[in-house]
């Protein structure tokens, strides 16, 4: 069994914005299919199981707020344990 899927994102002038394409399963590999044939006993037997359909989905995204964010100085135990044995 196997699968690919595919996709491709734009990103808007803004970069605030994107759209994201994606397809599932491009080659319909995720089929499953038997059959069995015993002449002598007069069986015939065919399935086909598919997991799931390929899909194509087109989303769009949207960011809102302050992308900037700042970084916190924070003290650690072991940064404690370092000035105790530099001092």
């Amino acid at each position: 069994m196997g699968r690919i899927d595919i996709g491709a994102q734009w990103k808007l002038k803004n970069e605030n914005s994107r759209f994201n394409l994606n397809l599932s399963d491009v080659f319909k590999t995720g089929v499953i299919r038997s059959t069995a044939n015993v002449p002598e006993l007069n069986i015939y037997n065919s399935w086909t199981l598919d997991f799931e359909p390929r899909v194509l989905r087109l989303t769009f995204t949207q960011n809102f707020g302050n992308t900037a964010s700042k970084a916190r100085k924070r003290n650690t135990a072991s940064d404690e344990e370092q000035k105790r044995i530099t001092n």
